[in-house]
């Protein structure tokens, strides 16, 4: 059996419940409906979710062994993934108010381990690195030098364009970054499974929830400062489906942890909480809004939904 080679940072269980199921050539396909986010006036696309929020190699560790190598793959497989459609149907149940510690810890898990095995945070460190690489770069072929320092290595230019040494990093750090947010995945579900309120709110009328190729979205407790990510005091928002969102909120000190909410979209304001969440997802996309063709077309139609004249 061949090595996983296509590495999904947002799961196709996930993007799945947003999803056309289609047979194709006797196999069950799922097709999802994507929106280019520097373009969101342009055409909606679909797109098999076997091909979308997906690098090669994301989180391929060095090693002999096959094992090795996929040892971070086949953990968000197996902690994160194998149980989610069961952790769905648990979640849009109206009939369950109560949950298990153990259901607690998988729904805290799967949305912690979505926020932090996004591609978003490679991009952004990869960004950072090559902006430092880059002046070092032009810096020493300004002095006649073929190589340059970085913290205790020395970086060998020779023979090297500019574009070739922003890949071999990229190549370099990605074990490193992949390494680094598990760590945190397991740190800070550690910290919030006890102290979490777990909450489901379902749309009223035809609005719907969109999501994205980065779809957790975090707030800090204070608004006028910018929230840090690893502070396990952020409510963070998750749309499951076109009409579920799923909250965690560090409230589980003031209301029963046993209970799972179920609210509806306020009654005196349909279609607010899903404008909010899906303004959120515009912001925080790297690439793609993903969603039914409805939700989609609603969002182009009126991209702030109700909160329009509201933000200024």
């Amino acid at each position: 059996m061949s090595e996983t080679q296509r590495m999904h940072f947002v799961p196709k269980t996930y993007l799945k419940r947003f999803s056309i199921e289609k047979m194709k050539a006797g196999t069950k396909e799922y097709y999802i409906n994507a929106l280019s986010k520097n373009n969101i006036q342009g055409n909606i696309e679909s797109r098999n979710v076997r091909r979308i929020c997906k690098e090669d190699d994301l989180y391929k560790l060095p090693g002999d062994t096959e094992d090795e190598r996929m040892l971070i793959e086949n953990t968000y497989k197996k902690l994160y993934e194998d149980g989610y459609d069961a952790l769905y149907k648990l979640m849009i149940d109206e009939t369950r108010d109560q949950i298990t510690h153990e259901e607690r810890y998988s729904i805290v898990g799967f949305v912690v381990s979505l926020f932090f095995r996004n591609n978003a945070w490679n991009t952004f460190f990869n960004k950072a690195m090559n902006d430092v690489y880059e002046k070092a770069y032009n810096l020493s072929k300004a002095n006649g030098k073929e190589s340059f320092y970085f913290e205790d290595m020395v970086i060998s230019l020779t023979g090297k364009t500019l574009d070739e040494l922003k890949q071999e990093n990229k190549i370099k750090d990605t074990p490193m970054i992949a390494v680094t947010a598990i760590q945190r995945i397991f740190e800070l579900v550690r910290l919030r499974v006890n102290n979490d309120f777990i909450s489901i709110v379902k749309t009223r009328g035809d609005f719907e929830f969109i999501t994205s190729d980065n779809p957790v979205s975090f707030k800090g407790k204070n608004v006028n400062n910018r929230p840090i990510p690893f502070d396990p005091n952020n409510s963070l928002w998750l749309p499951i489906d076109a009409n579920h969102l799923l909250q965690i909120e560090p409230w589980a000190s003031e209301l029963d942890w046993k209970m799972i909410g179920r609210t509806k979209d306020l009654i005196g304001f349909p279609g607010l909480i899903p404008s909010m969440s899906n303004n959120f997802q515009f912001h925080q996309a790297s690439e793609y809004l993903l969603g039914t063709e409805t939700g989609l077309k609603r969002f182009q139609e009126k991209p702030l939904g109700i909160l329009e004249g509201r933000i200024k």
